[in-house]
């Protein structure tokens, strides 16, 4: 089978449900997809700050498979923080290119509240970039799903594209259409996610910046960089990804609160 995006979509619709009925462990399909599905994707998108994996479950097969796209600024796995997302639905029918966010830290810190908590920022994602409508749909998405982990996944997605899975675009229209959604990924990054800025300027009081009357450009800058140094996760896996040096504003890493090593 050639690795395109194509062949991988159509490899999951087609062959999921047959091999969900089998064991998970030791299973060639699911290795498959896990080894070559994130390699199809990273020759693709051809971007090393990105980290990139392909899920289909741990230990039991999952209800909704996903391709994730991530930023170690702002999200170190999908249970939090915001990330671009294919979400097939549980019949395979559907595929969903997303602009999603974690739903399990959500959940863990909003109890039975987390619904209004995951629209209410994914209403602050499209308001961040607006630029979303020319390409993709804020309507919500239909995954089909029994789990309540699929009826999560559902507020959490701020915009997405559908794609019929027996009907796929050719492999350019999917691949433009993940650029883009990269492209709107890049720009949300940069213009604080879902973050409040009002509350977020009060980092800078920790830093050596303080007092500072930099523009708020830089002033922003120097925010996106103090709040991935006080998350060591966050620090750590964009060493790993970037180097030492920050993308955000080009900062070495540990330059505001001492180097962690």
């Amino acid at each position: 089978m050639d690795n395109t995006l194509n062949s991988l979509i159509k490899n999951v619709s087609t062959n999921y449900l047959v091999n969900k009925s089998k064991p998970l462990k030791g299973n060639q399909f699911a290795k498959y997809i896990r080894r070559n599905g994130p390699k199809i994707l990273d020759d693709l998108l051809n971007r090393k700050n990105l980290k990139i994996e392909c899920s289909i479950g741990q230990g039991n097969w999952a209800e909704i498979p996903w391709f994730g796209i991530f930023n170690p600024e702002v999200a170190l796995s999908a249970a939090k923080g915001i990330y671009v997302v294919y979400l097939f639905s549980a019949d395979m029918t559907r595929l969903y290119l997303c602009q999603g966010q974690g739903v399990t830290a959500v959940k863990s810190d909003f109890g039975r509240y987390q619904y209004d908590e995951l629209a209410r920022r994914s209403a602050l994602i499209r308001a961040r970039v607006p630029e979303f409508v020319s390409n993709f749909s804020h309507q919500k998405i239909e995954l089909s799903g029994k789990t309540s982990l699929a009826r999560e996944y559902e507020p959490a997605i701020a915009y997405s594209k559908v794609y019929q899975t027996h009907a796929l675009p050719e492999e350019n229209e999917l691949f433009d259409d993940l650029v883009e959604a990269v492209k709107l990924y890049d720009l949300l990054v940069s213009r604080g996610g879902t973050d409040n800025f009002e509350t977020a300027v009060d980092l800078i009081e920790e830093t050596k910046f303080a007092g500072s009357k930099a523009e708020i450009v830089e002033t922003k800058r120097y925010i996106r960089h103090s709040k991935i140094e006080r998350n060591t996760k966050a620090a750590d896996s964009a060493k790993k990804v970037l180097g030492t040096k920050c993308e955000g504003c080009g900062l070495s890493f540990g330059y505001i609160y001492g180097d962690r090593g």
